[in-house]
């Protein structure tokens, strides 16, 4: 466990999240807004957790958790790698960053969470996210909307494939609409379709 992020070596110098500790928020590892430069650039060290404790204090900001793409421990370096099952059970930030190490995540990480938008970083060639869904790196299949997501879940035109239970624990998802132009499928009144 290294600042409330709980992770097991899963190979050579490679690391899975598997738990976040419900003292993460209250220990000034997130905060700011989803739009704050403590999100997408992937910064960590010291200074990231310093600004992101400074920008915890500002009242009614979401806060966002950035996951970091190196995690040292006791004299070793792993890249974190993986995203295990309900590894951010118990997690209220609103946001989450994904670095650009990360190369999966378990379909049922955000579950048990109310984080309401994934953020993939710049540069994952495995990743990406779009209206703060987890799609592969070309945008071509949803993999998962996280737990915490409210009112419409925007496809894009890029999107071949949507696994049947990417959405299975997003309840207060009201609609899914599809961008225009898209082939493999389609919505109408919030439903979605096949071509």
């Amino acid at each position: 466990t290294v600042d409330g992020l709980t992770y097991a070596i899963v190979g050579e110098g490679e690391a899975a999240l598997v738990a976040v500790s419900p003292r993460t928020l209250a220990g000034g590892l997130v905060g700011g807004s989803a739009g704050s430069s403590s999100g997408a650039d992937g910064a960590e060290g010291p200074d990231a957790d310093s600004d992101a404790g400074s920008d915890a204090s500002g009242a009614g900001e979401p806060a966002v958790l950035t996951l970091p793409e190196v995690i040292s421990y006791d004299g070793s370096d792993c890249s974190l790698t993986a995203i295990g099952p309900r590894a951010l059970a118990g997690c209220d930030a609103a946001t989450v960053v994904v670095p650009v190490s990360v190369a999966s995540v378990d379909q049922a990480a955000f579950e048990g969470s109310s984080v309401a938008s994934v953020e993939v970083a710049d540069g994952n060639p495995h990743l990406s996210s779009y209206d703060g869904m987890l799609f592969d790196a070309g945008l071509t299949r949803l993999l998962l909307i996280p737990e915490g997501k409210q009112g419409a879940a925007r496809i894009p035109k890029e999107a071949e494939v949507v696994d049947p239970s990417c959405s299975s624990h997003s309840a207060a998802v009201a609609a899914i609409d599809v961008e225009a132009g898209r082939a493999a499928s389609s919505s109408r009144h919030g439903c979605l379709y096949d071509a």
